[in-house]
């Protein structure tokens, strides 16, 4: 009989999983998993638990390698909006009419608005391009509307380009903001980085169900496991059990 309870306990929650341990394993847990893009959003999560915990990654090449990712996702999420919107802007166009006010709710000044975009100002042009698919998306074909805006499953990437963009822009400031965390160890700031874990374990294991075994032994390689010792968690008054020999 399959025993369902391992999905329904935090496998890191464990006095056998020291400090050191958990530091190692997360660090490099998501320097890992800033590599993968759909994921940003949740490595963001568990960066800023890290660091709420143990204070800003200190090896600097590990902190380069979050970085680089976090920026990669990013650099990805912008090129995937930019050619949905190439893609969708002539079918807007010609719906409402080139100049016509709906159009320009969506395309103020054509896409070129859009690809000078700066970091700066990106989140603004993106919400109100939200907005107007929010006023005047039914007017529209449905997939289209999706393309630009449909938001993930529970523990899913986002599908739309513009929630896509927006997970992967809020995890880089995340990211950055990161370097300079200071620590604040303590039982609640540790639990949370456990949860954190925990959840990024399972969005990873639903993320795999629709994968070939290559993809998934991937995914698996996104967990350090190694650096746990293959520790397990053990309830708060059970004495720690010796591994199997």
């Amino acid at each position: 009989m399959q025993n369902f309870d391992v999905f329904f306990k935090i496998h890191f929650d464990s006095k056998e999983i020291s400090d050191d341990e958990l530091n190692l394993y997360t660090a490099e847990h998501i320097k890992r998993l800033a590599a993968v893009p759909r994921f940003s959003t949740i490595t963001a999560s568990l960066l800023a638990a890290h660091s709420a915990y143990f204070g800003a990654i200190a090896d600097e090449a590990t902190n380069a390698a979050i970085q680089k990712g976090f920026t990669h996702s990013m650099e990805t999420a912008k090129d995937a909006f930019f050619k949905t919107a190439g893609r969708h802007e002539g079918a807007i166009r010609s719906k409402f009419g080139e100049m016509s006010p709906e159009y320009l709710r969506f395309f103020p000044a054509g896409l070129t608005e859009y690809r000078e975009a700066t970091m700066e100002n990106i989140d603004q042009k993106l919400t109100r391009l939200a907005q107007a698919f929010a006023d005047l998306g039914s007017r529209l074909d449905p997939e289209v509307v999706a393309d630009f805006t449909a938001a993930s499953v529970a523990g899913a990437p986002p599908r739309g380009v513009i929630p896509a963009f927006q997970s992967a822009r809020a995890a880089q400031l995340v990211a950055k903001g990161a370097n300079i965390a200071s620590k604040s160890p303590s039982a609640t700031t540790r639990e949370a980085l456990e949860i954190e874990c925990q959840k990024v374990l399972l969005t990873v294991a639903l993320d795999s169900l629709a994968k070939t075994p290559a993809e998934v032994t991937e995914l698996r390689r996104l967990f350090p496991q190694h650096l746990l010792e293959d520790r397990q968690s053990t309830p708060e008054a059970a004495p720690p059990t010796n591994p199997a020999t």
